[in-house]
């Protein structure tokens, strides 16, 4: 299946050119592309250029101000004339294209943009210095924190990884989960991406997030705490406490067995970063999914600071959803 309506951010260089090798992995075939260039306008109005490969589908709907500083026209040109060749590549591909180039607070304009009706929003996280800071670490960031949509970011560090010309398909994708409903808000998205390319998926539930005292209560009504347990007490308790997390693991890759090819299930309850970068390293992981929130006082695989430090060192792709702010059901409900 995969996404239907996709919003690329490229800014000219190679390093922002990553993105375009993701393509492969989250289009549906013919898909809406919209390609967005973003420079920095220091005067906070912006004019766009805009041009359309065709008009089967329609351009964001931001009303842009009337353009004061003029010495950015010439700027903007250039990424025009980037922007087309880039756009007849990919209708070559047989996807759908538009493109913009225009000027504005890169952040805002991106995650504006991103509000109207895109599934996905691809970007490198890295890129040049200057005009095009929208695709520096921390500006991908900011734009992650405010992008309503799932948000599919390309660490520079990668891009030993990939070769122009040759698309890079998700065969393995590690699913960073910590047992709440909220990081759950992925696993559509896995599932969705799964329908384009069936591939391994493995369910990785991290964190510490487990109320072993609150259990060790009910086995023992004497005891305050876990540890006041009996050594061989402990190791039962431990030992079933894993054992329902690696249940509820095998009910979600049963949900998913219709289009992943193979699941793995592993359970951590180390620092969530650390084994969410190990594990991805240890199965070769093409992609990573996570969900986020920003918040703090949430579950630890939820805190922005997790996705950042997981971004700053993942050795492929992260696939980053943000939380809703609404009632979530479980993705595999119990029988």
């Amino acid at each position: 299946m995969g996404y239907e309506r996709i919003l690329l951010t490229l800014d000219g260089s190679q390093l922002a050119e990553l993105a375009l090798q993701q393509l492969a992995g989250v289009a549906k075939p013919g898909a809406d592309i919209h390609i967005l260039s973003v420079v920095e306008d220091q005067l906070e109005e912006t004019s766009p250029l805009v041009s359309l490969m065709n008009a089967e589908f329609a351009l964001s709907s931001t009303v842009h101000p009337p353009l004061r500083s003029i010495d950015m026209q010439p700027e903007i040109k250039v990424r025009m004339d980037y922007l087309e060749q880039v756009g007849k590549d990919l209708k070559d591909q047989g996807y759908r294209v538009a493109f913009e180039a225009c000027g504005g607070k890169v952040v805002d304009t991106i995650a504006n943009v991103a509000g109207e009706g895109f599934e996905v929003l691809v970007m490198a996280t890295h890129g040049r210095t200057g005009l095009s800071k929208f695709v520096l670490g921390s500006v991908a960031e900011a734009v992650l924190h405010r992008a309503p949509c799932p948000v599919l970011l390309v660490p520079a560090h990668t891009a030993h990884t990939y070769q122009k010309e040759q698309p890079t398909p998700y065969g393995c994708i590690l699913v960073a989960l910590d047992g709440s409903l909220e990081s759950e808000v992925v696993l559509p998205e896995v599932e969705k991406l799964l329908q384009t390319q069936p591939g391994k998926v493995v369910l990785l539930r991290v964190g510490p997030i487990v109320d072993l005292d609150g259990a060790a209560r009910q086995m023992d009504a004497h005891v305050e705490r876990a540890s006041e347990l009996p050594s061989d007490d402990y190791e039962l308790l431990s030992n079933v406490t894993e054992l329902q997390i690696r249940r509820y693991l095998d009910a979600i890759g049963k949900r998913l067995e219709p289009t992943a090819c193979t699941t793995v299930v592993e359970v951590s309850f180390n620092k969530p970063t650390d084994e969410i970068l190990f594990f991805a390293k240890h199965y070769g992981a093409d992609l990573i999914a996570m969900a986020t929130h920003g918040r703090t006082g949430f579950n630890r695989l939820l805190h922005g600071s997790v996705t950042e430090n997981v971004l700053h060192h993942a050795p492929c792709p992260i696939l980053v959803v943000r939380t809703p702010d609404r009632p979530l059901a479980r993705f595999a409900p119990e029988n």
